[in-house]
């Protein structure tokens, strides 16, 4: 279970308790429709931040050239080539729409050294619109690969309205380790150098932390 998730089922298991003591305890059935509702309310919680584990396939070590998915959902887009919106470099594109659905923990692609965490206050249009990348909130992490710095960021989408990110500047990372989330349906994108050999193709389904979607070509 996502920590985040903690004081959300405080609450709700208060009202829950409430709302039973009201319908089995003084017997007023009127409590009966509001205690199944707010039942499956946790219920939904429970499901929503479910936090899996996730194993790094044997033969990748963690210090190896692949890059894995940094979350779970559907590949939305993959641009081969593009200008590089935060430098001067051309770079690739992956992005990843998570849906209600999905598992929203996020994941560290690759291991290495955090540059910067920043987050920009946006909108909250859906987030499979190609516009949600740029429009709404967001947070953009830099990371320092020995192979060359990669952009990753979490889009908050239309009934996210909360960004998690656990990461800090100066740190290391490991690979496919837990950094954060997103609540309730948004999207993840990534940056990196041309270099990249994909693996996955548009349409196709990821998994955070074990399913490889890309390796960095020897030059």
């Amino acid at each position: 279970m996502f920590r985040e998730a903690l004081h959300l089922l405080i609450w709700e298991g208060a009202l829950l308790l409430l709302f039973l003591a009201g319908w089995i305890g003084l017997r007023w059935f009127f409590f009966m429709p509001a205690g199944i509702a707010m039942m499956l309310i946790v219920l939904f919680t429970l499901f929503f931040f479910r936090s899996p584990v996730r194993v790094i396939p044997a033969a990748i070590p963690a210090d190896s050239d692949y890059i894995v998915a940094p979350a779970d959902g559907i590949i939305a887009e993959l641009i081969p080539e593009m200008n590089c919106p935060y430098d001067d470099t051309l770079v690739s594109k992956l992005s990843i729409f998570m849906s209600l659905l999905d598992v929203h923990v996020n994941r560290n692609p690759v291991s290495g050294l955090v540059v910067s965490v920043k987050h920009f206050p946006g909108a909250f249009m859906p987030a499979f619109r190609e516009k949600a990348s740029i429009a709404n909130e967001q947070t953009l992490i830099i990371i320092q690969h020995p192979r060359g710095t990669m952009y990753v960021k979490q889009i908050a989408g239309m009934l996210a309205r909360r960004i998690v990110c656990r990461l800090s500047p100066g740190e290391y990372i490991e690979k496919g380790a837990i950094f954060g989330m997103i609540r309730f349906g948004s999207r993840m994108e990534m940056f990196v150098p041309l270099h990249v050999d994909w693996q996955i193709r548009k349409g196709d389904r990821v998994r955070a932390g074990e399913t490889i979607v890309g390796n960095f070509q020897k030059r």
